[in-house]
């Protein structure tokens, strides 16, 4: 019996977080930094490598990013849910708001916002984040997205505000060359057949949320592509109430080196789904119509794995409130 693929987050991380081995590029203007990027003058951080987002234009005030639809996106019911597109859009957003900042000037994500229409269509092969700046003061900016597929259909709208921050002490000079990025033998996770499949629509239609919940929990059913991706794992699973667990991976690391919040943002959306899935009773189908997140703080990629406990607020005929923590041994939550 041939053996089981690896899954990225078991491999050596490839990438590297810029601002943190690069400090020197924060001299530049906002505008310049992101075209560095843009343009391949920077090495890409491991986010590009695992999953293929990349920016593909930019100007003041304004950024385009551009997510490859793979098989790596698709959740247990084989669609590919809100929290990928919030994953897509938390870059777009803090990178339209980074765009007009001068030298030594930082914008991270506080909070995010997206209001879904439709999930791509299953013929598209990209995800087309175009975002730009509304406003920015001294110590935080709000910028907007829309979302939509390369079919030209609207996925969602998102919003987000920004914290601005200044960088004291001193900086080396910045990269006066391209710097080279490392030459990684093989495809890159996100170009490499997916690892997992959905499940199949029998199990939907005969068996409760909590059921497949419990037997997705001792590994009875396939994993899907998604929850391999993230390295999601159930550790609790009870009526309305759910605890899940992502690794530390430095796969998941921003430019600074710590987690990238879109990704804890898709993390946030699959346990609440989990946690409204545990209520639902067979034949159900479920879809996220808004999301909403707020940073407390960074997460450090120190080998603490993240942990998210999501539990029902309301349950309706059509709608579902839920709510989720994260945390990862840092604070009590």
């Amino acid at each position: 019996m041939a053996a089981a693929a690896p899954l990225p987050i078991q491999e050596p991380v490839r990438g590297v977080p810029t601002y943190a081995q690069h400090p020197g590029i924060l001299r530049l203007t906002g505008l310049e930094q992101v075209r560095r990027f843009q343009h391949g003058q920077l090495p890409h951080e491991p986010l590009w490598y695992l999953t293929g987002l990349d920016i593909t234009e930019s100007a003041v005030g304004s950024a385009t990013f551009r997510l490859p639809v793979t098989g790596w996106l698709a959740n247990p019911a084989g669609i590919i849910p809100g929290g990928v597109l919030a994953f897509a859009a938390d870059s777009a957003l803090s990178t339209a708001v980074q765009t007009a900042q001068g030298p030594r000037r930082l914008a991270a994500t506080w909070d995010l916002a997206l209001d879904y229409v439709r999930p791509p269509d299953a013929r598209a092969d990209a995800v087309l984040v175009t975002a730009r700046l509304i406003h920015a003061g001294r110590q935080q900016a709000l910028s907007e997205a829309t979302l939509a597929d390369t079919g030209g259909h609207l996925l969602a709208r998102a919003t987000s505000r920004c914290v601005l921050m200044d960088i004291p002490g001193e900086l080396p000079e910045p990269p006066a060359a391209p710097v080279t990025a490392p030459d990684y033998a093989g495809p890159h996770p996100f170009q490499r057949p997916a690892v997992g499949r959905p499940l199949p629509q029998d199990i939907w239609h005969t068996a409760t949320g909590l059921q497949v919940l419990r037997a997705a929990q001792r590994g009875d059913l396939p994993r899907s592509p998604l929850t391999n991706l993230l390295g999601a794992e159930l550790r609790d699973v009870a009526d309305g109430l759910v605890v899940t667990e992502i690794p530390a991976s430095g796969w998941f690391a921003n430019e600074a080196g710590t987690m990238y919040g879109g990704l804890q943002a898709a993390f946030a959306d699959y346990t609440i789904l989990c946690a409204v899935q545990s209520t639902a009773p067979a034949g159900t189908s479920l879809a996220t119509l808004d999301l909403k997140v707020r940073y407390l703080r960074p997460v450090p990629l120190d080998g603490r794995a993240l942990q998210a406990r999501a539990r029902m607020v309301h349950r309706g005929r059509q709608l579902a409130i839920a709510t989720a923590e994260q945390g990862n041994g840092s604070y009590p939550f």
